[in-house]
């Protein structure tokens, strides 16, 4: 996993909710989030894991896992799923694994 400092407050535009937040709050927000670019076959997270962060898929796809390992579902960037957090659920609901490289 390798993380990039800056991050851009457009990307907030088709992000649900914080393409409704002023353009102020969403500066304020791009100064505190990062970017996180995973390999195929990585975790994002795993079950039971703590939810401190809002995650939403930005490029490549996801897929969502049960305790046994088997898929639920999978989000592809661009779709209506990946403008929505990711199983924001605390703790952790869900296991999601990378089907692609990811963002």
């Amino acid at each position: 996993m390798t993380d990039d400092s800056a991050v851009d407050p457009r990307l907030f535009q088709d992000l649900v909710p914080l393409g409704s937040l002023k353009p102020e709050r969403q500066r304020d927000l791009a100064r505190k989030a990062h970017l996180q670019s995973l390999a195929p076959e990585e975790f994002l997270f795993r079950r039971g894991d703590a939810a401190d962060e809002a995650l939403y898929l930005l490029e490549g796809e996801l897929v969502l896992q049960d305790d046994q390992g088997r898929p639920l579902n999978a989000i592809l960037a661009g779709q209506i799923a990946a403008r929505h957090r990711i199983a924001h659920q605390s703790p952790r609901a869900l296991s999601a694994r990378c089907r692609t490289a990811c963002r």
